[in-house]
């Protein structure tokens, strides 16, 4: 056999096992306890670590642009690294490396021989880096780059063959992502492909990447149907939050936070925000809570304010947002000038994390009490491993974060 045709069944074996490394991999992401995923408050940068995150003063956000520490004193590069090497250890060890766990399950292909002149081994990453205020797209790229130059400087995969990341711009939008995955699927020595922020293109990959039997890495994008869906072997590999996983959460510290009995719910009318409304919905009775109206909006609403108020008017205490950067900055601004009286307490989930959030509300922020669910944060993270990392951001990015 040549090498080229080594090559190929090399791959093919990566594929087969992943169904092995997902067994390893699911059962310690479903074991996560609800309880650790942490907040940070629209006054503050995060904690370090997973459990209830630190709170600090407006002027201290973390707003460091695709940077580590991200926006909202997010972690952007967290599901793309830190979770990996850190809660997701057993499998990793499995494959015996560190960082991208797929890829690591080449190294289970011993009959491939040393050839350091050999191609390299694709990974691919489809993201909206078209998408005019979306930074995670670049956050997910650095954390990859970041985890991608470790492997390769400790010897590479297939006994010396180098990692090496091809991207592609899906804007945000499902059609162009599976045109992308598509293409992506048919390079040769592609072994996986990662998504980034919107859920709506990782779950039009579903039915093509089973197709094609590709593994798909999901850091971002958290639809409970991106890895909860009928087909077999299961091909998508969740690296962070779920929405059946955030909804306790959201109402969970509505209730306990706030003191509130009635929330409202104000959803994108998208595929995540459809996953956002049913998980809630099932969380809501557990959490001590009553959702008393659900309001929808449009990407590209250039107003949220009438359905922030028909929430309010059925008497909400609370909303839960679901939202990106851009719409959850209109909300904002629109909610600050309002009477206090009116001004709602918002508890969001973490889209608006994926962008300029802070930037984009401007001074309004600090005018309404706005908390975001978070699971990891840099800031004031002192393992090794986090250290390592901002290390690698600050030489190869020149990116730091003042909170830490």
């Amino acid at each position: 056999m040549n090498e080229v045709k080594k090559s190929t069944v090399a791959v093919r074996r990566a594929r087969g096992v992943m169904q092995l490394i997902r067994q390893k991999f699911t059962g310690i992401v479903q074991s996560a306890d609800l309880n650790r995923v942490g907040w940070a408050k629209r006054s503050g940068c995060l904690g370090g670590g997973f459990g209830r995150l630190g709170i600090r003063r407006a002027k201290n956000w973390c707003s460091v642009p695709n940077s580590i520490c991200g926006q909202v004193g997010h972690a952007p590069l967290c599901p793309t690294y830190v979770y990996w090497r850190e809660l997701m250890r057993p499998a990793v060890r499995l494959a015996g490396r560190i960082g991208l766990a797929a890829l690591l399950a080449l190294n289970l292909s011993a009959s491939v021989a040393f050839a350091a002149d050999k191609p390299p081994v694709l990974i691919g990453l489809d993201a909206e880096f078209g998408h005019q205020t979306s930074t995670s797209a670049n956050a997910v790229r650095q954390g990859m780059e970041i985890a991608i130059d470790e492997i390769n400087r400790a010897g590479g995969v297939l006994k010396g063959r180098k990692l090496e990341l091809v991207m592609r711009d899906n804007r945000s939008i499902p059609a162009i992502g599976v045109d992308n995955l598509r293409e992506l699927a048919a390079m040769p020595d592609l072994v996986g492909v990662f998504g980034s922020k919107y859920s709506p293109v990782v779950v039009e990959w579903i039915e093509p990447a089973h197709q094609i039997g590709l593994p798909i890495f999901a850091p971002w994008s958290s639809a409970d149907q991106i890895s909860e869906h009928p087909l077999r072997p299961n091909y998508i590999f969740r690296l962070s939050l779920k929405d059946a996983w955030a909804a306790p959460a959201l109402l969970g510290f509505a209730h306990k936070h706030h003191k509130a009995e009635r929330v409202g719910l104000l959803l994108a009318n998208t595929a995540w925000g459809r996953s956002n409304k049913e998980a809630l919905n099932k969380a809501a009775s557990a959490a001590g809570v009553r959702i008393v109206k659900e309001r929808w909006y449009n990407w590209g609403d250039s107003s949220l304010i009438e359905a922030y108020l028909d929430i309010v008017q059925a008497g909400a205490q609370v909303l839960i947002l679901v939202a990106n950067e851009a719409e959850g900055s209109i909300l904002v601004k629109e909610v600050a000038a309002l009477p206090a009286a009116q001004r709602l307490p918002i508890v969001s989930h973490w889209g608006v994390t994926g962008g300029n959030f802070p930037q984009m509300s401007g001074a309004a922020l600090d005018q309404i009490d706005f908390s975001v669910i978070q699971t990891f944060s840099f800031a004031n993270a002192r393992s090794p491993v986090a250290q390592r990392v901002l290390k690698a951001l600050k030489e190869r990015y020149g990116r730091d974060c003042a909170c830490l």
